[in-house]
């Protein structure tokens, strides 16, 4: 099982649609999204990204995270 962490934090929601906002994140690892696969978690972020890019987000605005083995 695989989970993004962005600095100190946990990516536990996507952005909400439309909206110019990054991930929700928190503390808790117990909280954050889970994949089955590192592959899947990449994808997620890319996709979360690429999302943002349409929207006119600036390159330093953009979802960064790393996946990280449970």
């Amino acid at each position: 099982m695989f989970i993004l962490k962005s600095k100190a934090s946990y990516i536990i929601a996507a952005p909400r649609i439309r909206r110019n906002e990054g991930c929700l994140t928190g503390p808790n690892k117990a909280d954050a999204i889970k994949f089955d696969t590192a592959e899947q978690a990449k994808d997620w972020i890319n996709a979360i990204r690429d999302r943002q890019i349409g929207q006119g987000f600036k390159r330093h605005e953009l979802a960064r995270a790393s996946v990280v083995a449970v």
